[in-house]
């Protein structure tokens, strides 16, 4: 795993169907790309996000890439980063629209007088 996680390389653009990773593994070579799923580029930005990220694709790829075809463990390890990515922006945008809510609720509660 230590030789493999010192060089992986993860290179995403808008989707995880377009990922490269490079490597001593090999993933994503002669794999068909993927173009129904989107990632939002945005979570990017978000530094928790991108560690997190890291360090599942490094945990999951030392103990998926074994004897299992290249192409297999590419397949699901885009299936279990779409997850982690849908978890993750599920849970900001919840977080988000609470913070809303509370807003919404102080302005409310501030202006209710006033009528």
């Amino acid at each position: 795993v230590t030789g493999w996680s010192q060089g992986i390389r993860v290179l995403c653009y808008s989707d995880l169907g377009s990922c490269a990773a490079l490597g001593g593994c090999g993933l994503g070579e002669g794999v068909a790309q993927s173009l129904g799923w989107r990632m939002d580029v945005g979570l990017l930005g978000h530094r928790s996000f991108c560690y997190k990220i890291w360090k599942m694709i490094e945990e999951y790829v030392g103990f998926n890439c074994t004897e299992v075809s290249h192409a297999v463990v590419w397949e699901h390890l885009k299936a279990v980063v779409r997850g982690e990515v849908i978890s993750f922006k599920a849970r900001l945008d919840t977080e988000k629209r609470q913070k809303l809510v509370a807003e919404l609720l102080e302005v409310d509660r501030r202006y209710a007088g006033d009528v």
